[in-house]
């Protein structure tokens, strides 16, 4: 059995989407089947999982590292990170980032100059949550 799309986990763990990474899931499936041999049916299937993995695997630990994340929020902190970004750096990264792929855009606000005011926001948010 091989599984594709959202009974795969293949759909993004910041937005449910997947058009692409579950179609790209749906590809590599058909190929690997279309290779199936009895003798080798363990390599050739999980081929097709390692090969999926190697094209999203990274992104998708990111996103679910910055999804995490933004769930432990409160309202008062994602204002605070919005307002951080200008439209100059939302102009920029625009340029450069891909529908499919957002570690990206989060690694260049992160990595700006004004990490560390997001940084502040997020311990911020941490201590408003511990009990009195």
């Amino acid at each position: 059995m091989i599984l594709v799309g959202d009974a795969a986990g293949q759909t993004k763990p910041t937005t449910a989407g997947g058009i692409f990474s579950c179609g790209m899931g749906g590809i590599l499936a058909g190929s690997h089947i279309a290779l199936y041999k009895k003798n080798t049916v363990n390599s050739l299937l999980s081929d097709y999982e390692t090969e999926w993995y190697s094209i999203f695997g990274k992104e998708f630990q990111r996103m679910l590292f910055f999804r995490k994340l933004m769930e432990r929020l409160d309202n008062k902190s994602i204002d605070a990170i919005f307002s951080l970004i200008s439209d100059s750096d939302i102009a920029e990264i625009s340029k450069s980032v891909t529908f499919d792929f957002h570690s990206f855009a989060l690694s260049k606000i992160l990595g700006s100059k004004k990490a560390i005011k997001l940084i502040s926001t997020l311990l911020g948010n941490e201590f408003r949550h511990i009990p009195n």
